[in-house]
């Protein structure tokens, strides 16, 4: 007398085999989904930190006042990059600078100073004036734009270009 009432042990134990490597292969690609989502999240941050460094800049350079002695500029490691006049709100007109400090882009106005970008070696300055881009000058008068290439530990330089404004002719 035969009973096919239930699984054997081998089907069973192939069951279990089975559904654990399901399970694996699901555990995997939860993992990998976890990390690139984490990833995506960091390469978000890093792609709004540049934007807000973007448009407070271009603000700021947009304002800029000419004359003779209102801009300097310098390729730096360290110490102070861009420092310029800029006119509008709040104080009406105010010295905006930009320096390097211990790897941080900073930008000191007045006695308000704020971190625009963290882990950053070095700034390079080029500026356009009368229509040729040359370095940048301590001192000069206002140019007509300014590029900043900003190169940090571990990624690729950044190039930001900007229109300098409210020059007076």
């Amino acid at each position: 007398m035969t009973h096919d009432d239930g699984f054997t042990l081998v089907e069973l134990l192939v069951a279990l085999a089975l559904f654990g490597l399901i399970a694996t292969m699901g555990v995997a690609l939860l993992g990998g989904s976890v990390r690139a989502q984490d990833a995506n999240r960091r390469h978000l941050a890093r792609v709004d930190e540049v934007g807000r460094v973007v448009n407070l800049l271009a603000l700021d350079l947009g304002s800029a006042t000419g004359g003779p002695r209102t801009f300097s500029a310098a390729d730096a490691a360290s110490g102070p990059v861009l420092s310029f006049t800029r006119v509008g709100p709040p104080s009406g007109r105010e010295i905006v600078t930009l320096r390097l400090d211990q790897g941080s882009l900073l930008r000191v106005s007045g006695a308000r100073t704020e971190t625009l970008l963290r882990g950053v070696s070095r700034v390079t300055v080029r500026q356009r004036v009368k229509g040729l881009w040359g370095r940048a000058e301590a001192g000069g008068s206002t140019p007509d734009a300014v590029e900043l290439t900003v190169e940090r530990v571990g990624l690729a330089p950044l190039r930001l270009v900007f229109v300098v404004g409210a020059r007076s002719q």
